[in-house]
């Protein structure tokens, strides 16, 4: 059985991946939690092994890359390696201005932006783990640990991905397996899991 550690994305936790962790198969599942959102009580881990199959949404993928690259398989969803060599930071630095005032407005926007509901209650957020994830998008580079993998590497991204826009996509993994659909945005572990899963379970049997 394979051991597969999964990370989520900024404003989630380890119950983003409740559905898509029910269609994955032959696979012994453990996750991160980073701490944005409370409410999660399942089991935890807090490092990463070597020769592990990792998957990781959006800010999962690049805080997985500054962990270590001796991977046996890196899976990215709407992930990426370096979030402000392509965003504005003062766009960031807005939504941290955002989060001081009205947490739940804040993360509503956001929530509505990635094409799924409201993650969590207001009284679940970790304001200020949330805004230290922000911190980590607006200084954190991994452009060289990303080119350093030598690992099999796929990529799940979506047309309509109003975060991680196709464009950025198509920059970071233009050499590597990029798997597109249409619609889904970008939570794609609560939109679309399905879809995932069908792409992870195909892609992770091929390695044997």
């Amino acid at each position: 059985m394979n051991n597969v550690y999964l990370v989520h994305g900024w404003g989630l936790n380890p119950h983003a991946f409740r559905a898509l962790a029910a269609q994955l198969y032959n696979m012994d599942l453990r996750f991160v939690d980073l701490g944005f959102v409370e409410g999660y009580h399942g089991k935890t881990v807090s490092e990463i092994p070597g020769n592990a199959i990792v998957i990781g949404h959006s800010l999962g993928a690049l805080w997985l890359l500054r962990q270590r690259q001796d991977f046996r398989a890196f899976i990215s969803m709407g992930g990426f390696d370096c979030f402000h060599a392509h965003v504005d930071k003062r766009e960031i630095e807005a939504m941290k201005k955002h989060l001081d005032r009205n947490p739940a407005a804040q993360m509503h926007g956001f929530w509505q932006a990635c094409g799924t509901r409201d993650f969590a209650p207001n009284g679940e957020l970790v304001v200020p783990r949330l805004k230290e994830g922000l911190d980590w998008l607006t200084t954190w580079d991994a452009r060289k640990e990303f080119a350093s993998l030598t690992c099999p590497v796929l990529a799940l991204a979506t047309e309509d991905d109003r975060i991680v826009k196709p464009e950025v996509s198509k920059a970071i993994f233009k050499k590597k397996d990029l798997r597109w659909l249409e619609t889904g945005g970008h939570a794609m572990p609560l939109t679309v899991p399905a879809w995932c899963a069908r792409q992870i379970q195909e892609f992770v049997n091929e390695l044997r």
